[in-house]
This record gives C-alpha cells, structure tokens and sequence, in this order.
C-alpha cells in the first residue's frame, strides 16, 4: 500500500464521524474524530510522512457506523470470519431491533421448526425472513449455514477470540485453536502475538511443544474409548428420573443441538 502511495499518489479518503462531547470527554479531548474506515491507508501515509490526509467527516448514527464498516471491510475482504460474522449479528440487530442474543435465540427456532417440519408464525416469522434479507444482500447463504457458523465460532476458546481481536491473523489463530493444554496454548498465542512468526514456523513449534499431529491432542471422534463411555452414559441416562423434570428440558434441547451441530446431523 505505501508503495502504491509512493507511486500513484493517495486515492479516495478516509471516512470521520465528529466524537460526541461525552466520548472526547472520556478520552482527556485529544481527539477530534473517530476513524470509520481507512485506517490501513491512514497507518500508511503516518509512516510515509504526510501531514495530512483527505478525509470525509459526516454525522453517523452507531447503527449507520456499524454497516458503513462492514460494507467497506466485506469489499476490501479485510474481515476474519469472526468479525464477519460478530458484524452480521449487529447489523442484525440494529435492523431488528433487538438484542444480538436474541437474533442468536431466533437461529435456534428457525432450526428447531425445521427439524420439526413447522413454520413459523408472527414475529418470528417476520424476523427470520428480515434476517435472511440481511444475509442475501451480504451474500452470505442461508439462515442455517450462518448458524453452522456462529456455532462453530462460539466454541473457539476465548484466548483464541480475544488474540483474533487483537489482531493476531485468523490463518495463525486457527493453527494454535486445536491445542487443548491451555499453557501450551497460551505460550503459542503470546509467542504468535509479540514475535509474529510464519503459518509454517507455528505449526513447527506446535508440533514439538504437543508432539501429536496437526490435529493437536484430541482423540478422534471414533476413538472406541469415547464411543464406550458415550453409550454406558445413554444408557443411564435414559432410566434417570429427571426426564421428568420440566426445568432441564431447555437444557437437554441445547445439549442435543450441540450434538448434532458436531456430527452434522439432525436427530429426529
């Protein structure tokens, strides 16, 4: 990008909105404006020496900030899969008018009347096709895939999250993930983070800190030692008197989506 500037000039701008009093307030009023998008190309010019940059300042709601963004990023394809689909979900949210847990709520209905050959009716009928509206203009797929895909995303540890969040690549994220000694793992992530190595380097290094395979330290799935102790767990289960109990039906319904989230299938 600097080499691009050097060569053509700066193209386009930056894109501002004015901070609120309350937020220059917070920040001891050092700042002036909040940077929408363009940071790679402002980050570029700083370290080029210019002393300024053609900008565009405009008024903006957080709801019109938020898709602004994420349009932008999804073009310049900037994005992880995490923070597309954590975008998704406030989009969602904003147009909706809900909470993002409750657009998490309205995936798992939408699933759950599925699977039970229902439709659904009112407001979640109408929610779940303005959901699926969001997604067809992002082309994005399906209301089932991008769940598939939040739950996948959802049972990423939260050291893995919050390293993706600070900007440690999703290719080098996804390598350290399946590492389940989580100080092995956390010596992955800080070595990743403040020395940058190669995708090749960390594979290197995960191998010899687990010394397994590229699959880390799981059993796999078909390992007759976990299909042993899943089946004597079923059948204990299915005599236990707390089928009964109406307050862990929510619960047992979660455990068995989560379960078919991991085999890709549907119990019916």
């Amino acid at each position: 990008l600097k080499n691009t500037i050097q060569k053509n000039g700066f193209q386009g701008a930056i894109l501002l909105r004015p901070l609120s009093k309350e937020f220059k307030i917070k920040v001891g009023n050092t700042y002036e404006f909040e940077l929408i998008y363009g940071e790679s190309r402002f980050r570029a010019v700083q370290d080029l020496g210019h002393e300024t940059i053609p900008s565009i300042v405009r008024k903006l709601t957080d709801s019109q900030m938020r898709r602004i963004r994420l349009d932008e990023n999804l073009v310049r394809k900037e994005l992880n899969p995490l923070e597309e689909v954590e975008g998704l979900l406030e989009i969602a949210a904003d147009e909706l008018g809900i909470s993002t847990g409750k657009i998490i709520s309205l995936l798992d209905e939408v699933a759950n009347a599925a699977k039970r050959n229902k439709e659904l009716t009112g407001i979640n009928a109408r929610q779940a096709e303005q959901l699926q509206e969001i997604l067809n203009y992002y082309k994005k797929g399906t209301l089932s895939g991008f769940r598939t895909k939040l739950r996948k995303l959802q049972r990423l540890p939260d050291d893995i999250r919050k390293a993706v969040q600070e900007k440690l690549s999703w290719a080098k994220a996804t390598e350290i993930a399946p590492v389940k000694d989580m100080e092995i793992r956390k010596k992955l992530l800080e070595w990743a983070i403040e020395d940058n190595p190669s995708l090749i380097d960390i594979r290197k290094r995960r191998k010899e800190l687990t010394k397994l395979t590229d699959h880390g330290n799981q059993l796999p799935a078909n390992d007759s030692a976990i299909k042993i102790r899943f089946y004597r767990g079923l059948a204990k289960i299915s005599k236990s008197e707390e089928w009964a109990n109406p307050r862990n039906k929510a619960r047992i319904n979660h455990l068995i989506q989560e379960i078919e989230d991991i085999f890709h299938i549907q119990v019916s």
